[in-house]
């Protein structure tokens, strides 16, 4: 009987495409639901729902990341909340703003939080996370942690005090951090669904960790079980943990790669304006079973014009075709489609999907991907 093993390296193939016939994205502006710059103080200067802010504590106004305002959440309970009903969508979208760490040593272990939406036995969340050192984002669902982080470890070292762009995109099976315009890590094996989407959101820090977030990754387990501990950490003392927020924006999609570095690179009048290109962003795969089942999904938002179709297509390594299988395409995005290479034999296949439009021109296609099957 043999063992059969795939492994998966990102490979630029000839496949790897956009055609001219692909339909731009429109500009950023049409999919905004919610923007705050904080120029003109904590109310958002642009919500489809309501742009009052509330507030507690002391949010002092600082000067943000491009020459104008942004607010400075020093201590426990320096919190902006908003109204999330119009201005946030739970089935798919994107959260982005500048965030800066004030006063983080290096190696300091601090849970600052930057964004939250708490519903019932839920939360939304985009943070650096105390217990990983890492910039994360996700959804915590009755203490379970639904996300994807990015190492942040070295580089509170260089730059301790510097602006960085963060945005967490999301929908039903793919979840995306991006730091100043760069992937910075993904999974795809999920079922990020909302079941309570909270009423309103927040940036800055709440006096403490959401009632449904697991105190491991938060830090207060400490306080109750080794209180010198947690002193000599910090958890739970101040002064510790000011940050800096600035230009807060929510979308009511799932921006790709292309739009994220947009944000980080432009100033926002600017990169609002600006349509972009259609993505067709990456393929991700994942060995299901021993049986050579490989499940695909391409992280495009979109099809690239309305009559378009998708198809994950499987060469072999001199580049001949081996089999094309059509991908469901719904809502929210590609589904999950398998793959059935168990007749093929040992040896390199390519994996990429091709979007076509209704008599089979090929507009656009993800790089390659190269699964090994091996005895």
């Amino acid at each position: 009987m043999k063992r059969m093993i795939l492994t998966w390296v990102a490979a630029a193939g000839a496949l790897c495409t956009v055609a001219e016939t692909a339909q731009a994205l429109p500009p950023l502006r049409e999919n905004l639901l919610f923007y705050a710059g904080f120029e003109n103080g904590m109310d958002a200067d642009a919500a489809v729902g309501e742009a009052l802010a509330r507030h507690s504590g002391t949010p002092e106004s600082i000067e943000g990341v491009h020459g104008s305002k942004a607010y400075l959440f020093r201590n426990k309970g320096d919190v902006i909340s908003y109204s999330a009903a119009g201005n946030f969508n739970p089935e798919s979208g994107t959260v982005a703003m500048w965030i800066r760490d004030l006063d983080a040593a290096p190696g300091d272990r601090i849970w600052n939080p930057y964004f939250q939406l708490a519903g019932d036995g839920e939360a939304l969340y985009l943070t650096r996370m105390w217990q990983s050192i890492e910039h994360t984002g996700g959804l915590w669902r009755n203490n379970r942690k639904i996300a994807i982080g990015c190492d942040l470890e070295g580089l509170v070292v260089r730059d301790q005090g510097t602006w960085h762009h963060l945005a967490l995109v999301w929908r039903k099976h793919i979840l995306t951090v991006y730091r100043d315009g760069q992937e910075a890590g993904n999974v795809s094996d999920v079922e990020f669904v909302f079941t309570a989407p909270g009423e309103t959101f927040q940036v800055g820090r709440p006096v403490e960790a959401w009632k449904n977030a697991d105190g491991f990754h938060t830090g207060s387990h400490m306080l109750a079980d080794a209180p010198e501990r947690a002193a000599a950490m910090k958890i739970g003392e101040e002064p510790y943990g000011a940050i800096a927020i600035d230009e807060v924006m929510i979308f009511d999609k799932p921006l790709n790669a292309a739009e994220i570095a947009r944000l980080a690179q432009l100033p926002p009048a600017e990169a609002l304006e600006t349509a972009s290109p259609f993505d067709p962003g990456k393929l991700h795969t994942a060995l299901i079973n021993s049986r050579r089942m490989v499940r695909v999904l391409p992280s495009a938002e979109t099809l690239p014009v309305p009559d378009a179709a998708a198809f994950a297509v499987v060469r072999d390594a001199a580049g001949n075709p081996v089999c094309e299988v059509p991908i469901s395409w719904g809502g929210l995005g590609a589904e999950y489609t398998m793959v059935d290479l168990s007749s093929q034999a040992d040896g390199e296949y390519r994996l990429a999907a091709v979007f076509r439009d209704a008599v089979g021109n090929l507009l656009a296609a993800t790089p390659e991907v190269v699964v090994a099957l091996t005895p």
